[in-house]
């Protein structure tokens, strides 16, 4: 796959998962371009498309990592809501077991 391809396809992979917050193919793209990045360098100059297309890279890696900045707080805030609330969910679970185990 040439560089401009090859760019191409990285920023959609990464584009594609934020978006649709999928998490593991984000992970997945991630690992794919760090692999990718020492061959795409050692390929030697780049013509004009190739620097739009690395700047385009650039762009979607930034923000897919914003969205997973905001995704991180979102599940911060909501496993503090988890840890605030903790003894009305074990009360709850432990009404539940009592109803039970009753004949």
């Amino acid at each position: 796959m040439d560089k401009l391809t090859a760019l191409l396809h990285l920023t959609r992979r990464l584009n594609e998962a934020a978006r649709g917050q999928d998490w593991e193919a984000l992970a997945q793209a991630d690992r794919a371009l760090s692999a990718a990045l020492p061959d795409l360098v050692q390929g030697g100059n780049w013509n004009a498309a190739e620097c739009t297309a690395f700047e385009g890279l650039r762009h979607a890696h930034q923000l897919a990592t914003e969205r997973c900045t905001d995704e991180l707080a979102r599940l911060d805030e909501w496993l503090a809501k988890m840890r605030a609330n903790r003894e009305g969910w074990l009360a709850y679970a432990q009404g539940d077991e009592l109803k039970e185990n009753q004949p």
